[in-house]
Order: structure tokens, then sequence, then C-alpha cells
């Protein structure tokens, strides 16, 4: 096997500063994935509890014993997470959020388990006006603020702090506190479905535009890394500029103004030296 070698020119310093960049980047990947399968599997365990509890077959039998006799049979299947409150957590969340199967790969639908549950069956849902699309929820949120979220029964309010949430990257404590604070309630979006609509509208079309810009992976040190030769130094400063916007609002990470990160980039990623 030939393996593909190229010239390092960088020192013990630089190397280290490239191993932690790699890793925080794949750790940050890695994170977002892990939270999206929490999602989906308490949105999940949520939907077939509230679909046995309204039409399960023997449902009669267990009306009042239903979520200790489910949290005890999965607690001894060492499944975690799933006390009696948990569950019937899922299941509010569920019922809040049926739109979120759209965020549930297609891929998905021939899941079946017994022919007794079918994921595609549940793809009837028709999304409102005044819902965050799913995808958008998916790939911002935590379980954790979906919690937070719960608290909000009326939909435009929940929209609101979805919206919030979203553009200006509040974390759950950060929600919990304005929710408390009763941020919706002095806003001019308080129940004014029109501002609530413009808002998602917002979020929709900066996803989109943020989709355009980086998911071609303009942004990528590796993809760049092959078109040297096309390089300019005014390109440079352009990567510059949006590496730190990118890994700023997709990470959380504030890459410091640092001269020699920026030497670096210049001169031994790009082999351009720019005076």
């Amino acid at each position: 096997m030939v393996l593909f070698t190229r010239r390092s020119k960088y020192n013990y310093d630089q190397l280290s500063y490239i191993l932690m960049v790699i890793h925080n980047k794949l750790f940050e990947q890695s994170a977002k994935c892990i939270n999206q399968s929490v999602i989906i599997r308490n949105w999940l365990l949520g939907l077939v509890v509230n679909d046995y509890k309204n039409f399960g077959l023997d449902r009669d039998k267990y009306s009042d014993s239903l979520y200790p006799q489910i949290s005890n049979a999965l607690i001894k299947n060492k499944i975690p997470d799933v006390s009696v409150d948990q569950i019937i957590q899922y299941r509010q969340f569920y019922r809040a959020y049926p739109h979120l199967v759209d965020a549930i790969p297609s891929e998905w639908d021939n899941f079946s388990i017994s022919n007794a549950f079918c994921l595609q069956d549940y793809r009837k849902y028709q999304t409102s006006y005044t819902h965050v699309p799913a995808v958008y929820l998916i790939n911002h949120l935590t379980y954790s603020h979906f919690v937070k979220l719960l608290e909000c029964k009326d939909l435009l309010k929940r929209s609101y702090y979805e919206c919030q949430c979203i553009s200006k990257k509040w974390v759950p404590e950060k929600l919990h506190c304005q929710i408390n604070a009763l941020s919706y309630e002095s806003s001019k979006s308080f129940n004014n479905e029109e501002k609530i609509v413009s808002l998602i509208s917002s979020i929709c079309k900066k996803a989109e535009h943020k989709r355009y810009d980086y998911d071609p992976k303009i942004l990528s040190v590796f993809e760049l890394l092959s078109k040297t030769h096309m390089l300019t130094s005014s390109h440079i400063v352009l990567f510059l500029k949006q590496f730190r916007t990118f890994i700023f609002e997709n990470y959380n990470i504030s890459l410091p103004e640092d001269k020699h990160i920026e030497r670096f980039v210049r001169d031994q990623l790009f082999n351009v030296t720019v005076e």
C-alpha cells in the first residue's frame, strides 16, 4: 500500500495546534450526532407509548399502571433514563412535537418491529406554518432545550423561544431564565402570529444561506489544501474571516485574533507567504 505524504513545514507547537483543531472539530460533530440520536430516541419512545395509550389492543388492562410497568420492564433490561417521570415526559415531548418525524431520515420508513410498529405510518402529520421546521430544531437544540420548551403550552410562545434559542444560541439555562423573565410576554411577538411567522422565516433563510456558504466545504482546510495553486492573498484573508465565523457559529468556539495562527494558516497550510 502506498501512503500519500506531504512534506511537513510545521514545528511541534504548530503540530499541537493542528491536532487540537482536528479533535475539536470531530468531537463536536460526534457530540452533535449523539445529541440528535438522544432527541430521536426520546421522541420515538414517546410516540410508541402515546400510540399504545390511545390504541393498544389491551390498553384497558394496564390503564392505571402502564407507566410503572413500562419503566420496570425497561429498567430490568438495563435501558437508561426510563423512570416513570421520564416516560411521561417522552410522551409529552411527542405530543408537543409530532412534526419532528420530518427530521428522521426516510431510510427509517422501512424500519418495523414485529409487524406492529412501522415509522412510515406516522408521516401523515401536516406541519403548521407556525412551527419551526423539524430539521432546524434537531440541528440546533438539545433535548434539555425541549424539556424547558415543554413548559410553554402555547404554540406561538413555544415557537418564539425556539427561534430565540436558534438565532441567539441560548443554552438551556439561558432559555429557562428567559421564560421565567416573561421575555415572550414583553416582546412585540406576544400573541402576534405574523411576527412569529416572520421569525421562523428568518431562521429558515439564515439556515439556507449558511448551508449554501458552508456545506460545499469551502471552509474545509483539507479541501483547500488540495487547491493551493488556486489561492491568492485575498482568498486567504476571506478564508480566515469566514473560518472564524464558521467555528464560532457552529461550535461556539472563539478563535483568538492571534498573529501566530494567522501566519501559520497563510504560510504553512497554503504555502503562500504574505508580508
